[in-house]
């Protein structure tokens, strides 16, 4: 009896498992996602500003100087894309230098926000970074099972 209750199981996992589907529907991007992918550089700007003035409480002088920020990001992040090798065809040397560059823009931008923010804003801006990283993780997560 105990056999049967372990082969039945066993039996059931299995089939649970051969007919899970490919992709969750959360994971699935719909009709939204497709026009979020068509907005310009400068809507995912303005976007990303009113996002920060929302959670910081910006001046306007700040939300300007952020807004050109952003601005600049966006354009970078359009002319990176356009750019863009296969990563798999990437020497070792060439993706170090691709993430030193990377790395180097993230300590440049950092600068840039420190000089806009007082002490207050940035602790909070600092914050929002760092919970996006980790949700930005736990999709990668749910992702790649």
């Amino acid at each position: 009896m105990k056999k049967l209750f372990v082969l039945s199981f066993l039996m059931l996992a299995i089939s649970m498992h051969a007919q899970r589907p490919e992709h969750s529907p959360r994971g699935e991007k719909g009709p939204m996602m497709e026009k979020i992918k068509e907005w310009t550089p400068e809507q995912r700007a303005e976007l990303k500003t009113k996002s920060l003035v929302l959670h910081l409480d910006l001046n306007k002088k700040q939300e300007v100087e952020v807004q050109k920020i952003h601005l600049d990001l966006e354009k970078q992040k359009e002319q990176r894309k356009a750019n863009r090798k296969d990563p798999k065809t990437l020497t070792a040397d060439e993706l170090f230098e691709l993430k030193v560059a990377q790395l180097d823009e993230k300590i440049a931008v950092k600068r840039q926000f420190e000089a806009i923010f007082n002490k207050e804003q940035m602790e909070k801006f600092e914050k929002l970074s760092v919970q996006k990283q980790r949700r930005r993780k736990g999709q990668a997560k749910k992702k790649r099972r």
